[in-house]
């Protein structure tokens, strides 16, 4: 069933809304939608709906509330995960904004780093938000997540260190933990969360472009109550390193049932 995101805080059974804009392109030029058709809504309480097509006119397509789903629970990850990425040349912060929503990220912090091999040019910041933007919105819809990931501008390291909320789990990625042999970080730090909080804290998560992390950055991670961690024994790529933690997380988190082994 094809989702899509409205912006109606809320909805009620029974209830007339109307899709316009880029949802209504793609619901009826692109996915040929025809009155009667049912399809998958998400309010901004995060909330899922089955809705039918009523009526189609030349720019708008009205629906109507038939259901409300009961799976909202089991979408979203227990925690909110951020993503923040060092700025890795040609589409790779697309790729990552793309696989990074369909894993559960909650939000997307692309972060200006020594090594970094491309820039993030601040003339051109606004469009390249609104581009990632895009993306998250469709890779979430497709994902029937129940909530679009956010995504921030590009800060530099002290500013994004400033704003890592003090309750956060904060972890680095960095492949020296790796070479020698310390991978028991990431696999401690989730197995210790208790899930049966009302709430979790925040996961932040640094990961480097294709030049890697600074020591110095680490350090001054580091200082600042970040944990260097392995993702495993193998060397992963920039844009495979943010989505390989996110599977890790949500093995640990989802479906180890509290560390029980799976396999």
């Amino acid at each position: 069933m094809q989702q899509y995101f409205v912006d109606q805080a809320t909805l009620t059974l029974g209830q007339v809304f109307t899709i316009e804009g880029d949802d209504f392109h793609h619901l009826v030029k692109v996915m040929r939608a025809k009155p009667g058709q049912v399809i998958q809504v998400v309010a901004a309480n995060q909330v899922a709906y089955a809705a039918s097509i009523q009526t189609i006119d030349k720019a708008t397509c009205q629906l109507q509330v038939d259901q409300i789903l009961q799976d909202n629970c089991l979408i979203e990850l227990p925690l909110d995960v951020t993503l923040a990425c060092g700025i890795s040349k040609n589409d790779k912060l697309d790729w990552i904004a793309q696989k990074g929503t369909e894993g559960g990220m909650a939000c997307l912090q692309p972060l200006n780093l020594k090594r970094d091999v491309a820039k993030w040019q601040a003339n051109k910041a606004a469009k390249r938000i609104e581009r990632l933007e895009k993306i998250v919105k469709e890779a979430a819809q497709q994902s029937h997540r129940r909530q679009i990931p956010q995504v921030n501008d590009c800060l530099n390291l002290i500013d994004f260190i400033r704003q890592v909320p003090n309750q956060a789990i904060k972890l680095i990625a960095f492949e020296e933990t790796a070479k020698v042999g310390h991978h028991q970080v990431l696999a401690k730090t989730l197995s210790q969360l208790d899930l049966n909080q009302e709430v979790l804290p925040p996961l932040v998560m640094v990961f480097g472009s294709e030049g890697g992390l600074d020591i110095g950055e680490v350090e001054q991670l580091q200082a600042a109550g970040f944990k260097a961690c392995s993702l495993g024994p193998r060397i992963l790529r920039a844009e495979t390193a943010p989505i390989f933690a996110l599977g890790a997380i949500s093995y640990a988190l989802e479906l180890s049932k509290n560390g029980e082994n799976l396999l």
